[in-house]
């Protein structure tokens, strides 16, 4: 796990720095000498050119810090292309070493030669401050796809854009949040982090007021090692879980959520249609299958541990149902046909745990969804502040408590119909024993590293990744 601070946080710590006593010119030669290590280390053939584009502020200085170590270390041929002549003192600073040590300032009627040269592209020309219209011109040569494309700290005008798509990203420390919006994420490529040595109070301060935490895909096995389950556990002490779901035209998708739940909960109630009743028995081994009637809902609802609603059902019936299960304690697992703009207007009492995905999430909060990818802590933060969102989005965030977890774990195969409700089911039965957000981040992780393992070896389809889980689970359980 890794905290994430925003560029106005960063700044913050720059200040903090100065003020500490570290000046911008160290960190510049640190961060541009690990900078070096990273793009050496991946492309050792001192013949292949490189080509720098440079900004007028410190974004641009890391980049001609760069080209100089890269000239250090016997690059033959490194260009750069200041986008003005009006640079920062320490930029044109940076620039003047870079000349004296052999590289080279081009002309932009001189950059179409360059590119001939097949170059790797470092941009450095604003990180997280403003697009500079000087840079119109290098925008169309960072959208050719054929360029490789290293991308300083942030990839230039990710505040408006994304403008281009880097092949990978070498951010400064701290990780920025912004890297990780679900718009900008493909736009950054691999992410590493370029880690400063930073002494033990800075380092505390830049962690201070921080509450959102990027996770990667081996932290996905020690979430779920830290609540695996006692080998003292029986039926009664896994949790009974009540789900709502499934109609005549979405019957798996109850099914689907049914059979996650069962793997983790002891007890599993599916309450589907009365003529719906025979044909749900024949699809799950058990759970227990009742028909949907809201007096014997109202009645078995107060022994449920969680509550899981809406997988499958149509908008509908998703109204008329949906408060039967609002007096409950427990907590409620709303997904699918229960995420209507109503939650937003007339929220209920008991903690609720949501899952959509950014169109669902679009049409509760009557917003663009291109507006909740761009920025989903500002949507994530208009539900009660002791509700658990999680956004399907890639990277997955989920909201708890004023604070957010970011997923990086991206998985192209998870896209399909299903999985969805594969997770749903999975959030309300651990949310049966843990609190919500616990629930939250060991269902995500159980689901996201099935997933990933699943697809080592086949395309995922949903019996796939409900077999892939079930092993996953195994070797949790008998870690």
């Amino acid at each position: 796990m890794q905290h994430l601070v925003s560029s106005q946080q960063a700044r913050l710590l720059d200040q903090r720095t100065t003020e500490w006593g570290l000046g911008a010119e160290l960190l510049m030669e640190v961060a541009a000498s690990r900078m070096w290590d990273q793009i050496h280390s991946r492309f050792p053939d001192s013949k292949r050119p490189l080509l720098i584009f440079a900004g007028p502020g410190h974004n641009g200085g890391d980049a001609l810090a760069v080209g100089r170590y890269a000239l250090c270390a016997r690059r033959e041929r490194v260009g750069a292309w200041p986008i003005t002549e009006e640079l920062k003192p320490l930029t044109q600073k940076q620039r003047d070493l870079f000349e004296k040590c052999g590289g080279q300032v081009i002309a932009q009627s001189s950059l179409d030669d360059w590119l001939k040269l097949d170059p790797i592209v470092i941009e450095g020309i604003s990180g997280a401050g403003r697009f500079p219209k000087e840079a119109e011109r290098v925008l169309t040569i960072l959208k050719q796809d054929r360029l490789y494309k290293i991308a300083l700290d942030l990839p230039c005008g990710l505040e408006s854009g994304p403008l281009y798509r880097a092949n990978s990203t070498l951010c400064v420390a701290p990780l920025k949040q912004e890297l990780y919006y679900p718009k900008n994420r493909p736009s950054c490529g691999k992410i590493h982090l370029i880690d400063l040595a930073w002494p033990p109070q800075l380092r505390r301060l830049s962690q201070e007021d921080i509450s959102v935490f990027r996770y990667n895909r081996g932290d996905l096995l020690r979430i779920l090692r830290r609540h695996q389950p006692s080998r003292y556990d029986h039926k009664g002490s896994r949790g009974r879980v009540l789900v709502v779901a499934g109609s005549e035209t979405m019957l798996g998708a109850g099914q689907m959520a049914v059979q996650a739940a069962a793997l983790i909960a002891g007890v599993v109630e599916w309450y589907v249609p009365s003529e719906l009743q025979t044909a749900a028995q024949s699809l799950v081994l058990g759970p227990i299958v009742r028909p949907r009637r809201k007096d014997l809902l109202e009645e078995k609802i107060s022994a449920a541990d969680s509550v899981l609603y809406g997988p499958g059902l149509e908008a509908n019936e998703a109204r008329e149902l949906f408060p039967t299960a609002i007096p409950h304690d427990a907590p409620l697992v709303l997904d699918a046909g229960a995420l209507t703009p109503d939650l937003v207007h007339h929220p209920p009492q008991s903690a609720c745990i949501l899952t959509p995905h950014p169109g669902e999430l679009a049409r509760m909060l009557s917003l663009p969804r291109a507006e909740i990818l761009a920025d989903p802590i500002k949507a994530l933060s208009a539900f009660p502040k002791n509700w658990v969102v999680i956004l399907k989005s890639q990277p997955l965030w989920i909201a708890a408590e004023g604070r957010f977890h970011v997923f990086d774990t991206p998985n192209r195969a998870l896209g399909f119909g299903g999985s969805g409700d594969i997770l749903a089911g999975l959030v309300a039965a651990f949310s049966a024993r843990y609190g919500a957000e616990t629930a939250s981040l060991l269902a995500v992780s159980l689901h996201q590293l099935a997933a990933h393992r699943a697809l080592q070896s086949s395309w995922l389809t949903p019996q796939k990744l409900l077999r892939s889980l079930e092993k996953t689970l195994a070797e949790v359980t008998h870690a």
